[in-house]
């Protein structure tokens, strides 16, 4: 991706009709004082042939007409050094349509600008591009979620995000406890915090830097917001405030993991809603894999879809659970990853080190080191392909 070390900001404007996109284009160059370069694309799909071929470094996208396939080219189009901006003839109605939104941001845009539109507002959102700290496509949200408690969910999210960390550049990965009412990961990471997710939600329209919510796990650079110390603290948190601390995150960090409860109420469905993936974890018992059954089906049944959900059974004992031919045909799908039983991560997290710190060459961290592999794209855009067409990780260890 060319850089605007050549003084000329490239921006291609997307719209069916001609005086809007020339009206677009008088205000780039009244707010731009940098020579610029502006294309011109009439709908999505021919957006996507010019964008490769002239590599701008801004992309004003038209979402008030086909949103589907304007979407779907964001995600194509969208790369670490690319800002792509939805443009609407009124936010109104985008803002009324919360989901839209959300599949907006996932897709890779990352700001919004009102038709018509003002110079203020363009000028707000090409902000990011005259600042390398902040020339960067919006990072990926990976959720973690069960529809059954103490399968491991959070153990397995902490660990996930510990093993990204330490395999990428410092400070790119973020963990966020989605638990609000009584949440883990602060506890499992053994680190006592001074402020959490119900502060940030109190100052959420004043904070004016979201480092100060955040903790820092020293060995890996591990960045992560701890859940409400207060469970009472968790009663004026909103679905639509979890939201808007992902979208922050995701501004600031290439993957944010979250890890969510195993009720399946509008705050977690709000939340995995900005999942790119969804790791849905279960054990291979039989009644936990029956409720894992109808949990995923219910998930594809409110939108999810197939390719976005992956199954990890962890604590598996091939001697001792549901053979892995039985979990895939109760399922109804294939299982991505089976991670093993160990009896040291219980004494980990007493000790509040979780094992892919401890004990980084153990199976256990090993099978979490092949899901954190998932997560890491070196473009930033969808996890490999070979894995959304259902490649498994198998992981087979003896009895621990």
């Amino acid at each position: 991706m060319a850089s605007l070390e050549d003084g000329i900001l490239r921006v291609l404007i997307v719209h069916p009709d001609e005086a809007t996109r020339d009206a677009v284009e008088e205000a780039l160059r009244r707010v731009c004082a940098e020579a610029i370069a502006v294309y011109m694309a009439t709908s999505p799909t021919a957006a996507a042939e010019v964008a490769r071929r002239l590599d701008p470094q801004c992309v004003l996208l038209d979402l008030g007409g086909q949103q589907d396939l304007a979407l779907e080219v964001a995600r194509g189009i969208r790369g670490r050094d690319r800002l792509i901006v939805g443009m609407f003839n009124t936010l109104i109605s985008a803002h009324n349509d919360v989901r839209f939104l959300r599949r907006a941001v996932r897709a890779g845009v990352g700001d919004f600008v009102p038709l018509p539109v003002a110079d203020a507002e363009l000028a707000a959102a090409l902000a990011a591009i005259r600042d390398p700290g902040r020339r960067r496509a919006a990072g990926r949200t990976i959720g973690f979620v069960s529809p059954k408690g103490g399968v491991g969910t959070t153990t397995l999210a902490v660990n996930s995000a510990l093993a990204l960390a330490r395999s990428t550049s410092a400070g790119s990965v973020a963990l966020c406890d989605g638990s609000v009412q009584f949440g883990g990961v602060a506890g499992t990471l053994g680190l006592a915090v001074d402020h959490d997710l119900a502060d940030l939600v109190r100052d959420l329209d004043q904070a004016e830097s979201l480092a100060t919510y955040l903790a820092t796990e020293r060995q890996t650079g591990l960045r992560f917001l701890a859940g409400p110390r207060d469970p009472h603290a968790a009663e004026a948190i909103t679905p639509d405030d979890l939201s808007r601390i992902l979208v922050l995150l995701r501004g600031e960090f290439d993957e944010v993991i979250v890890d969510l409860p195993s009720t399946l109420d509008l705050m977690t469905l709000s939340a995995l809603e900005l999942c790119e993936a969804i790791y849905v974890v279960t054990e291979a018992v039989a009644p936990t894999i029956l409720t894992t059954r109808r949990f995923l089906d219910l998930l594809e049944e409110v939108g999810f879809d197939h390719d976005r959900l992956f199954v990890v059974v962890n604590r598996y004992i091939k001697e001792l659970n549901l053979p892995e031919v039985v979990v895939r045909d109760e399922l109804g799908r294939d299982v991505e990853h089976f991670v093993p039983y160990d009896k040291s991560v219980v004494t980990a997290e007493n000790q509040g080190s979780p094992l892919a710190l401890s004990a980084p060459n153990g199976a256990f961290a090993e099978a979490v080191g092949r899901i954190a592999s998932e997560l890491s794209s070196p473009s930033g855009g969808d996890l490999p392909l070979g894995i959304r067409a259902g490649k498994r990780a198998m992981v087979s260890t003896p009895r621990g």
